[in-house]
Order: C-alpha cells, then structure tokens, then sequence
C-alpha cells in the first residue's frame, strides 16, 4: 500500500469526524435571528422554520500550505416530527447536512467523498441521526448512526457486507449536554471547563480553556471570534501520547455560533480547517414560519 495513502485511513479519517462533530456542536444552541417577517403560502400542517437556512464552505489543509480538501455544510432548525416512538420525538430540531471532498491532487492517491446528514433534536436535547455514504478510492460505504434510549445503533454495508451493532453508550447525553451548555452559555477569557469521558474502552480527561478574543478574516471581512483550547489525555494508558490531542478552535463571537478555525495537531502534522464563505440559501417551499 502507498504509505502516502494509508495514513488517511484511521488518524487524519478520525480527526475529521471529530472536527465535524465541534462543528454541529457550534450549531447545535444558535438561536440566532429567527425567520420572520417572510410572507409565504405555506398550508397550516407545512413544518415550521425556526431560523433561516445556511451554507457553510470549510477548507482543510495540511498547515502551513498544502490544501487537501473542502467541506460544504448546510443547516436549519426546524419543528421536529410527532413520531410515533416518544424516544424520536422532538419539537424542535437541527437538519445539517455535509458534502466534502479531496482536492484534485490529492484525488491522485487517496480519492475520497463523502456525504452525510444528521438530525440534532433540541427539545428534548439529545444526539440524534447520523447518515453517512463514503466513497473511499471508489469503493462506497454506507453507515447509519442513531441514538435512542441510551444506546448507538450502527448499521454499515461496506462492499455489501452488512454489520449491525448496539453499543451502550450510558454517557452520550452527558457529553452532549455539556457541549450544549458551553457553548450555549457566555465565553469568557479565563474560563476552563473539564470532564471526563469513555471512549471505546479508554477514559479521556477533557478540557476546555477559553483564551482570548481575536478577529478572523472571511470574505474579505474580519469577524469578531473567541479563541479557546481543547485537549484531550488518555487516563486509562497515560504513557500512551499517540492518544493525546490539542486542538485550538475559534468560534463566532455572537450567536449563531459558528466553527471559524480550528488547527489539530496530530502525528502526520497539523491540520487546519477554515471557513471561507458564509451563504444564505432559499427557504425550501411549503413551510411555516415562525415569529420567536
């Protein structure tokens, strides 16, 4: 195997997921500026918009210059469905939808697509739907996340290989709702938040640390942001360093919160993920909007 190749397949796949994970989380407690104001035909039982759509363009690159891919992100939050199962039900929901690619030289050994949605319910706050359709050297892969009663159900089809597996996962909504909270709540400098989580079959410390404010450029024009550091310490193997991980992340300043920058440092090297266009979209047809 190209070594160049193969070190895309766990580490640098892993760091990705991870940073699209901090990105729904920077979306997940955006208010933001509600919908209204917006005449619209829509029949009294269309679902009802809450905020107005978004598209969000992320490029990925090894740091300082070597540009590897990009991430296309789309989200609204929505009236969720009465479902039937009071475990899927919600009121309100996030609708996020991602599409990301390697660039053309990459392409050249390790083509990779993907594509994914997910569906984030807000009242009752908890992890939601995760499907995701992977195209790696253009072989697909299909898998589907979903979270309900205190497990992950996982269903895969890799090749037509089909793998389904529960995993208990008693700590999920925890972590999530600590996400939530700190970003829902005002960052200020100084501010460290830690806890602890289980991962697999190892403990993580994690901490946050609030730096200081800053201002990031995009389009042309500079954004008012709050720096902060995340780090990560295995404390089931402690002398294990490969499971150890920083990440500096910047997230808008005012709400909608928003993922501007993130620099990882991880054993290929540090990569940096940036947010180069913000873009209003069209209200989709047949909805209801809301005045909050």
């Amino acid at each position: 195997m190209n070594p160049a190749a193969n070190i895309f397949t766990g580490e640098f796949r892993t760091t990705a997921i991870a940073t699209a994970i901090f990105i729904v989380l920077a979306i997940v407690p955006a208010r933001g500026t509600p919908a209204t104001g917006i005449d619209t035909a829509a029949p009294s039982d269309a679902p009802t918009l809450y905020q107005r759509p978004e598209k969000w363009t992320y490029s990925f690159a090894w740091w300082p210059f070597l540009r590897v891919g990009s991430a296309e992100i789309t989200a609204m939050e929505r009236e969720g469905p009465m479902d039937d199962n009071p475990a899927l039900r919600s009121t309100r929901e996030i609708a996020i939808s991602i599409a990301g690619k390697t660039n053309r030289l990459l392409d050249a050994i390790w083509r990779y697509r993907i594509t994914a949605d997910a569906v984030v319910p807000l009242e009752p706050l908890r992890p939601g739907v995760l499907d995701i359709h992977e195209s790696i050297k253009l072989k697909p892969k299909h898998t589907k996340i979903t979270y309900e009663d205190g497990e992950f159900y996982t269903w895969r089809n890799k090749g037509g290989a089909i793998k389904e597996t529960r995993i208990d996962a008693p700590h999920a909504l925890g972590i999530f709702s600590t996400f939530y909270t700190l970003f829902d709540e005002e960052l200020n400098v100084g501010d460290r938040h830690e806890f602890e989580t289980i991962v697999g079959r190892s403990r993580y410390d994690v901490q946050f640390e609030v730096l200081g404010n800053d201002r990031i450029k995009i389009e042309g024009k500079k954004h008012a942001a709050i720096k902060l550091n995340v780090t990560g310490a295995d404390l089931t193997d402690p002398e294990d360093t490969s499971k150890h991980r920083k990440t500096t992340i910047w997230v808008s300043a005012e709400k909608p919160r928003r993922l501007l920058q993130a620099v990882t440092r991880i054993w290929i090297g540090t990569v940096k993920i940036r947010l180069r266009t913000i873009e209003p979209l069209d209200l989709p047809e047949q909805v209801a909007v809301v005045d909050d």
